[in-house]
C-alpha cells in the first residue's frame, strides 16, 4: 500500500489501484483533490463524510460512493476504515460504439454516475470487485475488468446516471474551475512560502471572495489547507525516509520546528517522533 497517492494509479497495462485507509496512514483524512480517474469508495467500518464538488454525503459501514472524473473531493473519517478503488476509464474502451460513447460522455463530463449507490444488485457487484482486488495477477486482472464492466452495465441498465449541463453547473461550475487552479498551485508550491494573495491571484478572485469560496468547498481556510498538506507530506516522509524530524519539517514548508510539532500533533494526535515509530501496518 503506497502511503501517498501518485498521479499514476496501477500500471500502464493495468491502470487500477486500491487504497485501504485507516487512522495510521497520512491520508486517513482524505485531502481535497481531483483527478481524471473514476473512483469508487467503500466504507468498511465507522462513518465517512465525503464532499464531491460541494455536495456532501455521509457513508456508513458497507456503503458506497462514486467519485466522477475531475470532481473535487475530500473526506473526513470518524473511527473509520475505508477503501478507494481508482481506475482509468480509457482502459475500458473497446471497438463497441455504445460502450465507447458512454465512457466518452463520462470523460467529457456530459453525464455523471449517481454519487450514492444503494441498489443491492449493484452493491453486490461492487462487493465482489473490492473483495477480489489483490496484488495477484492472472485471473485477478480478468475478474477486475469484468466486475467493472458489469458495474457500468448496471449503471446504464438501471439509469444510475444523470445528464450534466452548463446550466446545472452555473456559478458553482466557475468556482470549481477556480478552486482547481488554487489546488494545483498549492500542491506544486506547498514547500515554499505561500501568501493568500499568491493563491487568490491564480484564481483571479479577490482575497476575500476566494477565501469564502475555498472554505465553502473544503471547510477549511486556505492557510489551514496548506498546513494540513504540509503535515501530511511530512507524515509520509517520516514513514518512508530516514531523514531527521527537523529536516523533514523544513523540507515540507515549515520554518519553525516547534510550530511543525504543534501542527503535526494537532492533525495526527502524536508527535512526529512517536508517529514515525508506532505500528503503521
Amino acid at each position: 500500500m503506497a502511503y501517498n497517492e501518485t498521479v499514476s494509479h496501477g500500471t500502464p497495462d493495468f491502470p487500477f489501484a486500491i487504497y485501504r485507509l485507516n487512522r495510521n496512514m497520512p491520508k486517513y483524512e482524505m485531502p481535497y483533490h481531483f483527478h481524471t480517474f473514476l473512483e469508487l469508495v467503500r466504507v468498511k467500518k465507522g462513518r465517512l463524510e465525503i464532499s464531491l464538488n460541494n455536495k456532501f454525503f455521509t457513508l456508513n459501514e458497507n456503503e458506497y460512493c462514486v467519485v466522477n472524473s475531475e470532481v473535487i473531493h475530500g473526506a473526513k473519517p470518524f473511527d473509520c476504515e475505508y477503501e478507494c478503488l481508482v481506475f482509468d476509464l480509457n482502459f475500458l474502451k473497446t471497438n463497441n460504439k455504445v460502450c465507447n460513447d458512454f465512457i466518452d460522455n463520462l470523460l467529457l463530463h456530459r453525464i455523471k454516475i449517481n454519487e450514492k449507490i444503494a441498489d443491492k444488485s449493484v452493491t453486490f457487484v461492487l462487493d465482489s470487485l473490492f473483495d477480489n482486488f489483490s496484488d495477484d495477477k492472472g485471473k485477478f486482472v480478468f475478474e477486475t475488468v469484468g466486475y467493472v464492466n458489469l458495474f457500468l452495465s448496471k449503471v446504464i441498465a438501471d439509469k444510475l446516471y444523470y445528464n450534466v449541463s452548463k446550466f446545472d453547473e452555473g456559478k458553482a461550475g466557475k468556482n470549481i474551475d477556480k478552486l482547481k487552479k488554487a489546488l494545483r498551485f498549492i500542491n506544486v508550491n506547498y514547500k515554499s512560502e505561500i501568501t493568500l494573495s499568491d493563491v487568490a491571484a491564480v484564481t483571479g478572485l479577490s482575497e476575500k471572495y476566494f477565501c469564502a469560496v475555498f472554505k465553502s468547498f473544503t471547510g477549511k481556510t486556505p492557510f489551514e489547507y496548506i498546513l494540513g498538506l504540509r503535515a501530511e507530506k511530512a507524515a509520509t516522509a517520516l514513514l518512508v525516509s530516514d531523514s531527521s524530524v527537523t529536516d523533514i519539517a523544513f523540507d515540507n514548508g515549515f520554518n519553525d520546528l516547534s510550530y511543525f510539532i504543534k501542527t503535526f500533533k494537532k492533525k495526527y494526535g502524536v508527535s512526529p517522533a512517536k508517529y514515525r515509530h508506532k505500528d503503521n501496518n
